[in-house]
């Protein structure tokens, strides 16, 4: 991260980030494809037993311009018997 003022960020410049922390641009998608957000989705889905399933595109809106949107749903891995980390699937 580059800093307009030269000053010293706390994070990341004077300190590593901890494990539990987690910094993104503005304009960086958390839903996932950086590192970052690679990272954070880890750490969630290992200390809160979560898992992400992906919902089809044919059952997502479009944006304004007309894009597909994306989504995925959050489910409890420990009630879920059906999921698997294999296929994405879940109820």
């Amino acid at each position: 991260m580059s800093n307009f003022f030269n000053e010293k960020y706390i994070l990341q410049e004077t300190r590593g980030l901890k494990e539990n922390e987690f910094v993104f641009s503005n304009t960086e998608a958390v839903g996932g494809r950086s590192d970052e957000a690679r990272r954070l989705w880890k750490y969630l889905e290992d200390r809160f037993h979560i898992a992400r399933v992906t919902i089809p595109e044919r059952n997502l809106p479009t944006d304004g311009a007309g894009r597909s949107m994306n989504g995925f749903k959050i489910i409890d891995v420990r009630e879920c018997d059906s999921w698997s980390p294999h296929d994405g699937s879940g109820n």
